[in-house]
């Protein structure tokens, strides 16, 4: 009896360990392929159907980096307020890139449309109510650490990943551009 319940124990704990690396490849292979398929991807950004306030003109700068977040969270400030400060001090990024922040919400942005204005008067901010940006691109399967571009002028995707949130990330920015 005791050979017997060893028996099972081993091959129940085979089971779940093949459970969990085919898990972990599934995983991996589905951010790869979420990769691959934004990888030269075309992005869209259509002026006409946004609330856009913009200092400067984006179309002017050779790159942009391109996020989304979501205005209806209080995170929402910390963000914004990341992103002036990674343009800010960041010279490289302030000369070759026009930073555009996608800010989405289910709401009217009457209220927080102001007070966004005021965090992040350097970057470009795009209103965005019916998550039209999304919807658009279709990167509504998209999770948001691969939300953020670097876009070349034909808006083509050169980059993927948050270089405010990622060291490793920013340095491949840096990298880029800079030879770029």
């Amino acid at each position: 009896m005791n050979d017997l319940i060893k028996i099972n124990l081993t091959f129940l704990l085979t089971l779940v360990a093949l459970g969990c690396v085919n898990k972990e490849k599934a995983d991996s292979y589905d951010f790869e392929t979420k990769v691959n398929a934004l990888w030269g991807k075309k992005i869209i950004i259509n002026d006409s159907i946004f609330n856009t306030h913009c200092l400067t003109r984006y179309h002017d700068k050779k790159y942009k980096i391109i996020t989304s977040i979501d205005g209806d969270c209080s995170c929402s400030i910390e963000a914004l307020e990341k992103w002036e400060k990674y343009k800010l001090t960041n010279k490289l990024v302030a000369k070759k890139t026009e930073v555009i922040i996608f800010i989405t919400s289910e709401y009217d942005f009457l209220i927080n449309e102001e007070i966004f204005k005021k965090i992040a008067p350097d970057i470009c901010l795009i209103f965005d109510l019916n998550n039209t940006y999304v919807t658009m691109n279709k990167l509504t399967y998209i999770s948001n650490n691969l939300m953020t571009f670097l876009l070349d002028s034909t808006n083509t995707v050169k980059l993927i990943g948050n270089p405010v949130s990622n060291k490793k990330i920013e340095k491949l920015y840096q990298t880029y551009l800079f030879n770029n």
